[in-house]
């Protein structure tokens, strides 16, 4: 069946200013998802909108996840509930309440932590919430989002946008309350929730190598 792709690959700065050089390319043409890719995102979309994901999207979407990580971390300085701050976080930033929940690993969110080596992929709700919030489940988890970091900025180095998804890959870098900055590098892809926003549905993030 044929279906149209809308692809858009962007470089530049986080803030994508009006100057940047952009390649759009608008086909169509039976290279759509297959069947099987369809399938896994019948579900998710059913209710979904329908427009195509643009690079704003992403951009304030990246925004947002920053600004969610920071404000956990000013509710733990505070002595308030962050595992509750956490968990509104989750459920409003990644897919976890979108999936199929069959078990069996299929249309799930593919979660890879920078600091995890005990479990370093998740896929549901509870061990993403135990990573950002330490809430025991794994042993190793320290609260990634109480560390507490003051700032996060960001720099997208590049986009994939298909009618359905959007990915994005590039730097953030994390300032503690010591001042001291961590470099990580991140791919996020988003697919649009039953209400117009973007929801993630596979986020990777690592340290840079460092021979």
């Amino acid at each position: 069946m044929a279906s149209k792709l809308a692809l858009t690959l962007a470089r530049g700065s986080s803030t994508f200013p009006s100057s940047i050089r952009a390649l759009s390319y608008c086909a169509t043409n039976n290279i759509g998802l297959n069947r099987a890719q369809n399938s896994a995102f019948s579900r998710t979309h059913s209710t979904a909108s329908t427009g195509v994901i643009t690079k704003d999207e992403v951009v304030n979407a990246l925004q947002a996840w920053c600004d969610g990580i920071v404000h956990i971390g000013k509710v733990f300085q505070s002595n308030g509930d962050y595992t509750t701050a956490s968990k509104k976080f989750l459920d409003e930033k990644y897919a976890f309440d979108l999936m199929d929940g069959s078990g069996n690993n299929h249309n799930v969110v593919l979660f890879k932590p920078t600091k995890a080596a005990e479990m370093p992929i998740r896929h549901d709700m509870d061990s993403a919430l135990s990573y950002f919030a330490a809430t025991g489940l794994v042993n190793e988890d320290k609260g990634f989002a109480i560390t507490p970091f003051t700032k996060i900025r960001h720099k997208i180095s590049g986009m994939f946008i298909t009618s359905g998804t959007a990915t994005s890959m590039g730097h953030y870098w994390f300032t503690d309350l010591s001042g001291g900055e961590t470099k990580v590098e991140f791919t996020f892809q988003y697919i649009r929730g039953p209400s117009g926003d973007l929801k993630i549905v596979l986020h990777h993030s690592s340290l840079p190598f460092n021979p």
